[in-house]
C-alpha cells in the first residue's frame, strides 16, 4: 500500500546526520521502548496465523495520512510502545496506541519533520485520539488489535478520520528472499575471511617463531607469536561459526555455544566476548606492522636477492611470462586467460566487500537500532514467513 502510494519508491535514502538527529530526538522513547526485554515480563503464548491474516495487522512503523497536515508530503508514523505482542518481530498496534507520543511527523523516507495543523495553526499533536474499525478479536492482553481498515479520530477535528496508508509490515516474498540471500552471503564471506585469517595467522606465527632466535630483537617474535595465536583462534571460531550457520540455516556462534554448554549465563558470555573482542583489536593493531617487519627481515636475511628493486623483479616476471607464452599450447593459453579473468573478478568482489564493510559501521549500527532488529533477526523472520510458520507472540503474566 505504502509503496504504491509513493509510486513504488520504497528506497530509504538518508544521511548519517539525519539518522543521528532522529535517534537523539527520540532517546527518551528508546529508553522506554528498546531497552526493556518483554520476555522478562511473563509467559510467552503463540497463536498460529497464515499470510493472509498477517497482512491485515497493523504494526510498529505504520504510516497514516491526515488531511489537516499543511504539507501533503508529510505523514504520521505510528510507534508502538508496548512490545508484549509481536508478529514476526514487530510489535502489533492496538486501540491503546492513541496518545500523542505514539505518533511522529515524518516524510516519505521516515525522516522526522515538523508538521503544522490547518485547524490548530500549530505543530501537529494528536489530541484525545481514538481508534475506530478495530479487530473484534481480543488479544490475550485484553486489548483489540488494529487492522488496515482502522481509522484514527483526532480530538482537534474528529470529523476527518486519519487513514492508514501503510501497515508497517515490510516483509513480502521478495524481501524475505533478499534477506535470506544477504544472510547467506554474509556467512559465505565470514567463512572465507575466517579461513583466510587462520591461514595468514599460521604464517605469521611461523615467522614470529623464527624471529625469536634473532639476537637483540627476539622479543618481537615472542610478541608476534602471542598476537598471531589470538588471530588464529578468532579465525577458527569465525570459520566454524559461519560453516555451521550455513549448514543449519541459523546464526550460530561456536564460542558462545561452548561457553553456554559449560554453564556460563548470557550476561557473562557477552562480557567475555566484549573483552575478547578488545584483545583481538589490540592484537590485530600490533600484529599487522609487526608481521610486515618480521617477514621482510627474514626474507632479506634468508634470500639477499629479494632485496632487488621492484622494477627488476617485475622485469624478470614479464620475461618468464613471455617465454612461457611462446612455448604454451592454445589450450594452456585459454586456461591461463580464464584464470586471470576469474582472479580479477574475485579481486573486484573482495574490493567491493571491503569498501562496503569499511563504509561506516556506525551507520549500520544506528539503522539497526532504529529498526529494532538485526539482519540475523530479519533472516529468521524471513525463513518463518516463507515456510508459513507465522505466529502472534504474546507475553502474558
Amino acid at each position: 500500500m505504502y509503496n504504491e502510494y509513493l509510486n513504488e519508491n520504497s528506497d530509504i535514502a538518508v544521511t548519517y546526520q539525519q539518522i543521528k538527529d532522529r535517534l537523539e530526538n527520540r532517546k527518551k522513547m528508546q529508553d522506554l521502548f528498546y531497552k526493556i526485554s518483554p520476555l522478562n515480563l511473563g509467559t510467552m503464548v503463540e497463536t498460529k496465523i497464515n499470510k493472509e491474516i498477517l497482512k491485515t495487522y497493523v504494526c510498529d512503523g505504520a504510516l497514516l495520512k491526515c488531511k489537516n497536515l499543511i504539507s501533503k508530503d508529510l505523514f504520521l508514523k505510528l510507534k508502538v510502545i508496548d512490545r508484549k505482542t509481536q508478529i514476526l518481530g514487530k510489535p502489533i498496534a492496538t486501540e491503546y496506541d492513541n496518545n500523542s507520543y505514539n505518533f511522529i511527523i515524518c516524510d516519505k523516507n521516515g525522516i522526522e519533520q515538523e508538521g503544522y495543523c490547518l485547524i490548530s495553526c500549530s505543530l501537529c499533536n494528536v489530541k484525545n485520539g481514538k481508534w475506530g474499525n478495530v479487530f473484534n478479536n481480543i488479544l490475550k492482553s485484553g486489548k483489540k488489535a488494529l487492522s488496515n481498515e482502522s481509522k484514527l479520530f483526532c480530538g482537534i477535528d474528529p470529523n476527518k478520520p486519519i487513514d492508514i496508508i501503510f501497515n508497517g509490515q515490510n516483509i513480502t516474498e521478495k524481501t524475505a528472499k533478499q534477506n535470506i540471500a544477504i544472510m547467506k552471503s554474509i556467512w559465505s564471506q565470514q567463512l572465507q575471511n575466517g579461513i583466510k585469517e587462520t591461514y595468514e595467522s599460521a604464517g605469521k606465527f611461523a615467522a614470529s617463531k623464527k624471529m625469536t632466535k634473532v639476537p637483540y630483537i627476539g622479543f618481537l617474535g615472542i610478541i608476534g607469536m602471542g598476537t598471531s595465536s589470538v588471530e588464529f583462534i578468532n579465525g577458527i571460531e569465525s570459520s566454524l561459526s559461519a560453516g555451521i550457520s550455513m549448514y543449519k540455516g541459523k546464526n550460530i556462534s561456536v564460542g558462545k555455544e561452548i561457553l553456554s554448554s559449560v554453564g556460563y549465563r548470557s550476561e557473562e558470555i557477552e562480557t567475555i566476548f566484549g573483552i575478547s573482542s578488545k584483545v583481538y583489536e589490540v592484537s590485530s593493531f600490533i600484529n599487522t606492522p609487526l608481521s610486515i617487519f618480521n617477514n621482510n627481515y627474514l626474507k632479506v636475511k634468508e634470500n639477499p636477492m629479494s632485496n632487488k628493486s621492484r622494477r627488476e623483479r617485475r622485469g624478470n616476471a614479464n620475461r618468464k611470462e613471455k617465454n612461457w607464452q611462446k612455448k604454451a599450447t592454445k589450450k594452456e593459453l585459454e586456461k591461463s586467460e580464464n584464470n586471470k579473468i576469474k582472479k580479477g573478478f574475485f579481486k573486484d568482489i573482495n574490493k567491493e566487500y571491503r569498501q562496503i564493510k569499511s563504509k561506516d559501521k556506525e551507520i549500520r549500527k544506528i539503522l539497526y537500532e532504529e529498526l529494532g532488529e538485526s539482519i540475523e533477526e530479519k533472516y529468521e523472520q524471513s525463513v518463518k514467513y516463507l515456510n508459513n510458520d507465522i505466529s502472534i507472540i504474546e507475553i502474558v503474566k
